[in-house]
């Protein structure tokens, strides 16, 4: 009958709604593991984008010691207010600590292997360019064979017009044939390291 039928809808409608439906339990439990798969994936994406920056931090100073390199190779004259001058060397200094690296031409004579701007007491060397490092990354540590302690400051200096490579501590005296550029955000973790050998190789670990 009219009335049976509608009888049984009824039922019918509040037991699809009773299947449907949560309890207060189950709609805590899903908030939880929603929230917690979300955090998982802030963290790896955090990860992620901090291994990603400082792998970009890497090729960018590599690439600012060929830069140095091929300058010396190519003999390349350094404008000046005077007179365009070619510089014997060309080096970049590296400072534990800091975010930039400095591409300058070393114009002692003799080159003395070290840094010294010309705007500083007995200084000679002309910027040529600062490189900045990506944010949140600088240079860690600074490390080499010869010695247990890591070193304030380092050089990588390339002698035209071979390019031929020294390196040398902050006071411009030899390290050795191979010098360990650490990069590393605040914490120290994770890192990347620029080997610079004076047989020519730059690489990246």
């Amino acid at each position: 009958s009219p009335d049976g039928t509608v009888g049984a809808v009824e039922v019918d409608i509040r037991g699809m709604r009773n299947d449907a439906g949560f309890t207060l339990v189950e709609a805590v439990v899903m908030i939880a593991v929603v929230t917690f798969m979300s955090a998982l994936v802030l963290v790896s994406f955090t990860g992620l984008n901090e291994s990603g920056t400082l792998n970009r931090a890497a090729r960018e100073t590599a690439l600012a010691l060929r830069g140095a390199q091929n300058m010396a190779l190519a003999v390349r004259a350094i404008p000046t207010e005077a007179r365009p001058i070619t510089p014997p060397s060309v080096g970049v200094v590296l400072t534990a600590g800091q975010i930039t690296t400095q591409t300058f031409a070393d114009m002692g004579s003799p080159p003395d292997g070290k840094y010294l701007p010309i705007d500083q007491p007995g200084g000679a060397d002309l910027n040529i360019q600062k490189n900045y490092l990506p944010r949140g990354i600088k240079i860690y540590e600074l490390r080499s064979m010869r010695s247990p302690d890591p070193y304030p400051a380092a050089h990588v200096l390339f002698a035209a017009p071979e390019a031929k490579i020294t390196l040398t501590d902050q006071n411009g005296t030899d390290i050795g044939s191979e010098l360990r550029v650490i990069l590393a955000p605040s914490d120290g973790t994770p890192t990347r390291t620029i080997v610079v050998k004076t047989n020519g190789q730059i690489s990246i670990k």
